[in-house]
């Protein structure tokens, strides 16, 4: 499949995020069905972990969510509209879409400390559409400031996505039913305690990029936002 036969969803179009949740960006080629598998699948970071639960899974073999998505709060994703901060792998810039998925920070959290071992991947229910990845070959090239910034402010009046969330509480029980009876107590408290590290490091690092981007960008290079 080509990029031109791709039928891109409108940036306006993405739903707004909801308090407590992030966003996830996957970039992808589009080609072989990868967009259509990964809508009905969910995104597979893990392939043995997700497995367990439905065999045959086609996706990567990485300990967490983050090492194939780039993770956004909205402010942050609008950010990254307007310069590309991807940053992981040279072949994703041969990538031509741009997966978003939106899903409650807990679960990402956990995903995070604990996908590997379990779920393996992000729901396809949190899936919120798929974009044009413009300057995936050209670093250079970007969507006009004007452009992200009248899409953001119709975006922001979207609904925000109204799919049941998953109980991240059953998510850690299930996993926990493979453990020894006397040492579920002791993981679960270290589990938890990992998920809390994930988001404290996460929350900083968003604030961090946050700080950054309003010291070095001007309100005319972010199209008119000071005028």
């Amino acid at each position: 499949m080509t990029a031109d036969k791709v039928k891109f969803d409108a940036l306006e179009k993405l739903p707004s995020l909801q308090k407590g949740w992030v966003r996830l960006v996957h970039r992808c080629i589009s080609k072989d069905g990868f967009i259509d598998d990964i809508k009905q699948r969910g995104l597979v970071f893990n392939r043995q972990a997700a497995a367990e639960i439905s065999p045959f899974q086609r996706g990567g073999s990485y300990n967490s969510p983050s090492l194939m998505a780039s993770v956004y709060d909205e402010e942050t994703f609008w950010q990254s509209m307007k310069k590309d901060d991807f940053g992981c792998y040279d072949n994703a810039k041969y990538a031509d879409a741009k997966l978003v998925f939106d899903m409650p920070i807990d679960e990402f959290c956990f995903l995070e400390a604990c996908g590997r071992i379990a779920v393996g991947k992000i729901d396809a229910k949190y899936f919120v559409g798929c974009i044009e990845n413009v300057n995936g070959t050209n670093k250079n090239l970007m969507l006009p400031a004007k452009e992200v910034a009248a899409a953001e402010s119709l975006s922001k009046k979207n609904p925000p996505s109204s799919v049941m969330p998953n109980n991240v509480e059953d998510m850690i029980n299930l996993m926990l039913g493979k453990c020894r009876a006397t040492d579920k107590e002791e993981i679960k408290k270290s589990v938890l305690k990992r998920m809390k590290r994930v988001r404290d490091d996460l929350l900083f690092e968003l604030d961090e990029i946050k700080t950054k981007n309003k010291i070095t960008i001007s309100p005319k290079q972010i199209g008119g936002y000071g005028d």
